[in-house]
């Protein structure tokens, strides 16, 4: 027989609960490894992509096998253009080439007296006018493989436009024009539309901006040559004013971020960060087949990155070393082959 008092001893006794057992070190770094973050070097490059025109955005180099050090620059190009006469176009191309350096064409775009109805297939076509860009450090003599020679790759461009007339005479459209693998040359306004990256807006005062968006292991190569051309380059980007008054103007601005390898002056640390380089070129790749408005290019990116683990990462290991290979190919340095870089600052 339990009297009252002792019924309440007994409901008084704290109850203990059996004590976890210790987690082991390596558990524990297998937890905190299943967020994945973009080393600093990785977070520069993919928002130089993405963010081109934020004047925050600092110089960037490519975090892919080549890690020597490299002269890294962030150069601005202004201008304006017109549409044709009445009827025709008017166009502007870039081309992230071309902005590397001093002598090569950078820009092309329409000029008063153009009266096509589409981008013409040369550089030179008449009533198109050609920029360069002066704030490029070098021109085509200094290029080579040699000793003293210099090597450059672009690492992000932007181009951006916006509409300079008067409101009685604004109309028309503007045509994002985007094709990766395919020259932007003989390009016509239906041609540009049908590629399903590519849409158009009503002309406005608005800024209106694109990207060059890197699509195969030749955008990570370094050069050694004058690639020359604008429109005849596949990975040129643009814009079409259709439908509006004669010789209606627009201002452009280009902003181009590029390294410069077997430089001797004013060179930084570069860093090899293949899982990051994987994560932005994946997502760069889907980026290049897919409409991207204003804003939305870095919006997209944090969403996309912020969803990566290190097992979606350790796929794309092998295409990204493939790639970085590919671009050590016309450098004349050492690649340090750093295949392996968990740095933890996040983007």
């Amino acid at each position: 027989m339990i009297t009252r008092t002792q019924g309440k001893n007994k409901s008084m006794v704290k109850k203990t609960k059996p004590k976890k057992k210790a987690q082991a070190p390596n558990a524990v770094a297998l937890q905190r490894a299943n967020v994945f973050k973009l080393s600093s070097c990785a977070t520069d490059y993919l928002k130089a992509l993405v963010d081109p025109f934020n004047p925050d955005t600092p110089v960037a180099c490519i975090p892919d096998q080549i890690d020597d050090p490299s002269y890294k620059t962030k150069t601005l190009l202004r201008g304006t253009f017109v549409t044709g006469v009445a009827g025709a176009i008017g166009f502007v191309v870039a081309t992230p080439n071309g902005m590397c350096l001093i002598d090569n064409n950078a820009v092309v775009t329409s000029a008063a007296a153009f009266a096509f109805l589409s981008i013409p297939t040369t550089d030179t076509a008449a009533n198109v006018t050609q920029e360069t860009n002066p704030q490029a450090p070098y021109d085509t003599a200094q290029l080579g493989i040699g000793p003293g020679g210099i090597q450059y790759r672009p690492v992000a461009l932007g181009l951006r436009v916006r509409y300079l007339g008067t409101e009685l005479n604004r109309g028309g459209r503007i045509v994002y024009a985007r094709a990766p693998h395919v020259p932007l040359a003989g390009q016509s306004v239906s041609f540009v539309l049908s590629r399903n990256m590519n849409f158009s807006v009503p002309v406005d005062r608005k800024w209106h901006s694109i990207m060059y968006m890197p699509f195969n292991s030749a955008s990570y190569q370094y050069l050694s040559t004058n690639t020359a051309g604008v429109v005849t380059d596949p990975s040129s980007i643009g814009f079409i004013c259709d439908g509006c008054v004669a010789n209606s103007p627009f201002e452009f601005e280009v902003v181009s971020y590029a390294e410069y390898a077997g430089v001797t002056l004013n060179v930084t640390p570069s860093h090899s960060d293949i899982n990051g380089i994987s994560a932005v070129r994946n997502f760069t790749e889907m980026a290049s087949n897919r409409p991207m408005i204003e804003g939305s290019y870095l919006s997209s990116a944090r969403k996309y990155l912020s969803s990566m683990t290190p097992d979606d990462i350790s796929g794309w290991v092998t295409t990204a070393s493939r790639f970085g290979a590919a671009a050590a190919g016309a450098y004349t340095g050492n690649p340090q082959m750093l295949l392996t870089n968990f740095a933890h600052n996040g983007l």
